[in-house]
């Protein structure tokens, strides 16, 4: 099959693949008066652009500052925003069904945790062990890619407890690096309280080429600016990346050094 060729749209003539115009007979568009005075087809009209006007720009603009000031409405402190925030709620699984709806890969496979799921299982949390035997079990399958979609903000359910520790916690960190995945910290690793221990646990015998480090931002605040600046952002992540050298024995400069390095690995970066 040969390569496909560009056609003549709006705004001019696109080149084939070849480096060559559009061909004659089906592929090129003849004029219309070609034929009626016996003459030569001239050929395709050459077609101009025309910059949009100053009404039209306006009005443009007008759309933009409409869309941008409901969107912050929307968004809004106060009872017009929330009015609206809980309309938008509402009509999402609706806008939703409207849209068509896409083929869905046979390579892609969703693990759900349903109601059928706590029944037989157990109510939630799950001891991480359980998702370290899935991590284990995808794995072996040959998954290239997994994902979870789920919060794992909850102490597991069981231990063995090791200081405070849960084995669990780092069972299932293991089973990622196994599989091949980075785990990366966010600003719930300086958090003071002791639940938190086991993700500590985790920073420190996480091998360094796995780890990453980010903001989670808008939330996550790291400490020591948790409940006074509400709003994280990325800038503060240098509060989580001194914690993280602190727990693995780092200075800050050699851990940036290590993260940057892997996050320009993972992601593909120069």
């Amino acid at each position: 099959m040969g390569e496909p060729r560009a056609r003549r749209g709006h705004g001019g003539t696109a080149l084939s693949q070849d480096g060559a115009g559009p061909k004659d007979g089906a592929e090129a568009q003849r004029s219309p008066m070609a034929g009626k005075s016996g003459g030569a087809d001239p050929g395709p009209k050459t077609r101009t652009f025309r910059l949009p006007t100053g009404v039209e720009w306006t009005i443009f603009a007008l759309c933009a500052l409409l869309g941008l000031g409901a969107a912050m409405l929307v968004r809004a402190p106060g009872p017009v925003g929330d009015v609206l925030w809980r309309l938008e709620l509402t009509t999402y699984d609706w806008r939703l069904r409207l849209r068509a709806v896409e083929p869905r890969s046979k390579d892609i496979v969703i693990v759900g945790v349903d109601n059928t799921s706590l029944q037989m299982v157990g109510s939630w949390p799950w001891p991480r062990e359980y998702h370290a035997e899935l991590v284990d079990a995808l794995h072996r399958a040959g998954a290239r890619v997994v994902m979870f979609d789920m919060l794992f903000d909850l102490p597991s359910s069981r231990g063995p407890f090791v200081n405070g520790i849960s084995r669990d916690d780092l069972a299932f960190a293991d089973a990622c690096v196994e599989l091949g995945l980075h785990i990366s910290f966010a600003g719930a690793v300086t958090y003071t309280n002791k639940k938190f221990d086991s993700l500590r646990a985790v920073a420190a015998g996480v091998p360094g080429d796995r780890m990453l480090v980010e903001t989670d931002c808008p939330y996550q605040t790291p400490h020591p600016l948790r409940n006074k600046q509400p709003r994280n952002e990325p800038a503060l992540v240098v509060h989580t990346a001194r914690r993280l050298a602190e727990i693995r024995g780092l200075t800050l400069d050699a851990l940036a050094a290590l993260t940057a390095a892997n996050a320009r690995r993972v992601f593909r970066l120069p």
